[in-house]
């Protein structure tokens, strides 16, 4: 069955900004399709793994982050509002009697509810301690801390949880902040994503609509952690969309100090044509490899064909494009996966938009 190749995952390569090393790493961005007419926009912040996907598809979806410390947990609940949206003084009651019953069981006074508003959401929430666990080893599976929260955004409404071992550590502030950020729309069908490859030089920018899964490990990995396979990678993303587009984006180190596009292109090229080529009842069409320079980038679009049953030949539309930097190559590559005529309008949408800087 063609569906068992298709990669549907999602490689970014990020690292800070163009001209300060110094800088601590930009937080990635991401949107999630709630519904057709409804994502949601959020952001990873660095050293940290995230998965986002729907539970009741148009409804409602479930967003996972976790440092990869192993110090902090988010857990965030997205619901599109069916009919009455819930007020402000609702939510608010909502997380005081909640804070009242996990105080009475860690035995510790009601903390004080935090509230924050912006142009387009009211957030509430409130942080305990469990008292038994405090200046004390955690069992493992417990957590020292937990911030409980609920949001009425201009689109969607959150129930957030985040479980922590340290609430003073900046990856706390952070992955509360991942939820306090998170915005809405219903009126932009693909959104701008700009990364900084490693190095000097103007970003990698391009348009896509939002994902309908994700997932996220935004590195680097924290110092003393290892992790199996190695050091994790600046930024990787697996995501896919239910119209069948799919894409990819990875910075990975070479060992040439300043390779052209060109340079970091043919062992890509190489790469791709010799893994579908290796699969029965899969190949890629000769006629339609080209290969071709847009500014800084180098583009090589192609075309796979494959049996995805006895009676269903389908073609996929792929188009990459490579970027040479001093010690990477950074790689952004499209899918139409299903051959649909919605996945095709939004590759051949993607493929214009994809340019180095404005």
């Amino acid at each position: 069955m063609l569906e068992r190749l298709i990669p549907v995952f999602l490689l970014i390569g990020v690292h800070s900004g163009p001209a300060a090393a110094e800088e601590a790493p930009q937080g990635a961005p991401m949107q999630i399709a709630l519904s057709d007419s409804v994502s949601v926009r959020f952001t990873v912040p660095p050293s940290s793994f995230s998965q986002a996907k729907p539970s009741l598809p148009g409804k409602a979806a479930e967003l996972e982050m976790y440092s990869m410390n192993g110090m902090h947990k988010l857990k965030v609940s997205i619901v599109v509002p069916q009919g009455r949206d819930i007020p402000e003084d609702e939510l608010l009651k909502m997380v005081k009697v909640g804070a009242e019953e996990r105080s009475a069981s860690w035995g510790a006074e009601t903390p004080t509810v935090q509230e924050q508003r912006t142009e387009t959401a009211y957030y509430v929430y409130v942080s305990h301690t469990d008292q038994k666990l405090v200046d004390k080893p955690v069992p493992p599976g417990e957590w020292r801390h937990m911030t409980m929260g609920m949001s009425n955004n201009k689109s969607f409404n959150t129930v957030a949880w985040l479980y922590s071992q340290e609430k003073d550590h900046p990856s706390h502030a952070q992955a509360l902040n991942a939820w306090l950020t998170m915005t809405g729309t219903t009126d932009q069908p693909t959104h701008e994503m700009s990364y900084h490859p490693p190095g000097d030089g103007e970003p990698l920018v391009f348009s896509a609509p939002a994902m309908n899964t994700v997932e996220i490990i935004h590195g680097p990995t924290p110092a003393g952690m290892d992790l199996k396979g190695g050091e994790a990678p600046a930024l990787r993303v697996t995501g896919q969309r239910d119209d069948g587009l799919s894409f990819t984006l990875e910075t990975s180190k070479v060992s040439a100090d300043a390779p052209t596009s060109r340079e970091c292109l043919a062992p890509y090229m190489a790469n791709v044509l010799g893994s579908w080529n290796a699969e029965p009842g899969v190949g890629v069409l000769r006629k339609s490899v080209k290969v071709e320079d847009r500014d800084a980038l180098a583009r090589f679009a192609f075309t796979v064909v494959g049996q995805a049953s006895r009676k269903d030949t389908r073609k996929m539309e792929n188009v990459a494009f490579l970027l040479g930097r001093p010690g990477h190559c950074s790689m952004v590559h499209f899918m139409s996966v299903a051959g649909t005529e919605e996945s095709s309008a939004q590759l051949e949408l993607v493929d214009k938009s994809v340019s180095v800087g404005k």
